[in-house]
């Protein structure tokens, strides 16, 4: 696989991860219906995507498969608060969130794993900081739920930062997309557990948001985005993470949401982990052109 091909289908992914929340508000679906169907249908394709093309089949050693399943009820439990924050924020303010969750993440590693956090990182936890500040200085208390759906994205991310670290430690010895595999499949009882009956999609265009949230959001787009890491560097497949909230933010557009200028303000400083990573990248590729440029050319031997 060539870095092109690569680097476009890791595009692919992170456009259908930026828009499942969009895909979960305009169905209608309920909070753990939404979840449901993520992980369910998700399943599928990475199920069927470990047997087609993986090398190796193997299961991991059985306590690791266990927890692995185990774990996969927290992911229910995280999807349900991601889609219930959505549906209480609104498509782009929920998707603004999304740059605390690497932050939570950061935090988590460093109290539990004892890693260092980075000079950026700790730039953008308390510009963060100063976004929350600015919501609640807006004085639009006319939002209703406003702090309720910022609380449930929160624990969201508190969740999958759990997922996060022991998924650090099982990837040491498996396959990323195996144990993710695995979480999927034990997210299903969880979902089903607190869906409402009928289960199954009941007209076309519900089948159809249905596919788009567990077939495109989830399962292809972890398929792709793995494969893509198998080639590209990791603070590539990293920085183009931070388009999950752009994507997010432009479908909400497209339903019609819109955002205060200070719900905007706090918004761009919530997301500023995502957009010091853009803007060091844009840094680091300027500097290399600049120096091939400045670079003389070799002398011709001729």
């Amino acid at each position: 696989m060539t870095a092109n091909v690569a680097l476009l289908k890791a595009h692919i992914a992170v456009f259908f991860m930026g828009i499942a929340g969009v895909l979960a508000v305009a169905s209608g679906f309920d909070a753990w219906l939404a979840a449901s169907y993520r992980v369910s249908f998700g399943a599928v394709v990475l199920v069927l995507y470990w047997l087609l093309f993986a090398k190796d089949r193997r299961l991991p050693a059985r306590r690791t498969t266990v927890a692995a399943l185990a774990m996969g009820g927290v992911l229910g439990v995280h999807w349900f608060a991601f889609f219930h924050g959505i549906n209480l924020l609104g498509v782009m303010l929920g998707s603004a969130t999304i740059g605390l969750e690497p932050l939570i993440v950061a935090l988590a590693a460093r109290l539990v794993l004892k890693e260092h956090l980075q000079r950026k990182t700790k730039w953008a936890m308390g510009l963060s900081l100063i976004g929350f500040a600015v919501l609640a200085g807006a004085g639009n208390w006319d939002r209703p739920n406003l702090w309720l759906g910022l609380a449930w994205m929160v624990f969201s991310y508190i969740l999958f930062a759990a997922l996060v670290l022991c998924n650090r430690v099982w990837v040491q010895k498996e396959p990323p997309l195996l144990i993710t595999t695995l979480e999927m499949v034990g997210a299903i009882p969880v979902t089903l557990l607190f869906c409402s009956t009928p289960w199954l999609p009941q007209t076309p265009i519900a089948w159809a948001y249905a596919f788009g949230l567990g077939f495109l959001c989830t399962g292809l787009a972890y398929a792709l985005y793995n494969a893509g890491m198998q080639v590209l560097a990791a603070p590539t497949v990293g920085l183009l993470l931070s388009l999950e909230v752009v994507y997010g933010m432009l479908g909400g557009r497209l339903l019609g949401d819109s955002l205060s200028t200070a719900e905007l303000i706090a918004a761009v400083l919530i997301s500023s982990i995502l957009i010091i990573d853009l803007g060091l990248a844009l840094h680091r590729k300027w500097q290399t052109q600049t120096a091939e440029r400045s670079t003389p050319a070799s002398a011709d031997p001729g």
